[in-house]
């Protein structure tokens, strides 16, 4: 709406409304200005109108906007500078999010058995690249490939951005817990993707809360706990997802929600100790969602930079990664698409992977709904 049907609007809403005492003040030096002073959610604008009038005329234009603009949830920011929603922005989806990537994991990693197996990437001991020793049995990115496959699980309905999501709150029908969250999002193959957490909220002080609940994946439920506290300008969250059977083996997730930027921080705690941490930072640049992977270990570091695009009617991962051992290091592109194995009757993820421009192949691992 133009600046000049605003003013008309609240001009004519103030003759409506104001007594005959005030009529004779000069409505026309009405002024409508930013806001100079910013709300708690400093990065959120919202519009403040600042006249030249009386104390009284300014209460009555002050009521007037009240009235005319919608209310908005403090907990609900509208979105970030660059016009991009900001993906997860209510305490409830925070928290939802954070236990669907957590409980993910964990099953993925269950139920690859990689809580034993050496191939896993902190566990495996990654001496030099088969390449690099003349031995054409394989890349630095070859020993990655199963744990990014793990992760993929969680990168695909996030970046798939808002639009994809769906988070519908309602009671729980289970009669321990108050509620019930159920979250829908797509996967590359455009197939919907849905989880359903139940769990109880409880206030445990000023924007500070407690949440308790299961997830469940198959006919394995995981139970998650976390403290969610709400900041100026984000959240903050801690969350554990445990497993059923085995005895101090978790997935703890530290969430940090800015307005353009989340960060997941994953450490995978086996029977006490700890075997694995990464971290997956989200930003939001215009109109494109960028997800960073990123883990170490004692002799490696990995990093993979992840885009969707969409190539005529499917979309495709393009992942730019580096790995450094200390003594090789190796960078490349990764394309990720889904293909269908006719011979094998599932489906699979295809990495065609280019390193350093010189050398290009590709290698498929088994696609989680296979």
């Amino acid at each position: 709406m133009k600046k000049e049907k605003i003013e008309k609007m609240l001009r004519e809403g103030i003759r409506d409304t104001t007594p005959d005492v005030l009529a004779a003040i000069d409505l026309e030096t009405i002024e409508i200005k930013k806001p100079e002073k910013q709300s708690p959610f400093s990065r959120w604008k919202r519009p403040v109108f600042i006249g030249s009038l009386a104390t009284a005329s300014l209460a009555l234009v002050v009521l007037f906007v009240m009235f005319l603009l919608p209310f908005e949830d403090p907990f609900t920011p509208p979105g970030n500078g660059n016009g991009v929603p900001i993906a997860f922005d209510e305490k409830e989806e925070v928290y939802t999010l954070s236990a669907f990537s957590a409980v993910s994991l964990l099953d993925r990693m269950e139920e690859g058995n990689l809580r034993h197996a050496p191939s896993f990437a902190l566990l495996s001991s990654p001496g030099p690249s088969m390449a690099f020793t003349g031995q054409n049995a394989g890349y630095l990115i070859d020993r990655e490939l199963d744990t990014l496959t793990q992760y993929l699980a969680v990168i695909e309905p996030i970046i798939s951005g808002k639009d994809a999501m769906q988070f519908t709150l309602s009671e729980s029908p289970r009669e321990e817990y108050t509620y019930m969250m159920v979250f829908q999002s797509k996967n590359l193959r455009g197939m919907i993707i849905e989880e359903t957490i139940h769990y109880n909220r409880i206030e445990t002080g000023d924007d500070e809360y407690r949440l308790e609940g299961i997830m469940e994946k198959g006919a394995t439920t995981y139970s998650v706990i976390a403290e969610l506290e709400i900041e100026e300008d984000g959240f903050e969250l801690e969350l554990y997802a445990h497993h059923p059977s085995e005895e101090d083996t978790y997935i703890k997730v530290e969430q940090e929600i800015e307005e353009d930027s989340q960060t997941f921080e994953y450490e995978y705690v086996v029977r006490g100790d700890t075997v694995f941490e990464s971290t997956l930072e989200i930003d939001f640049d215009d109109e494109e969602i960028e997800i960073e992977l990123t883990y170490e270990t004692a002799t490696k570091e990995v990093e993979f930079e992840i885009i969707r695009f969409q190539e005529e009617s499917a979309f495709r991962l393009h992942i730019e990664y580096e790995i450094d051992t200390g003594d090789f290091d190796e960078e490349g592109v990764i394309i990720v698409s889904i293909i269908y194995d006719a011979e094998e009757g599932i489906h699979k993820y295809r990495f065609a992977i280019t390193i350093e421009d010189e050398t290009s192949f590709a290698r498929t691992r088994p696609y989680p709904d296979s």
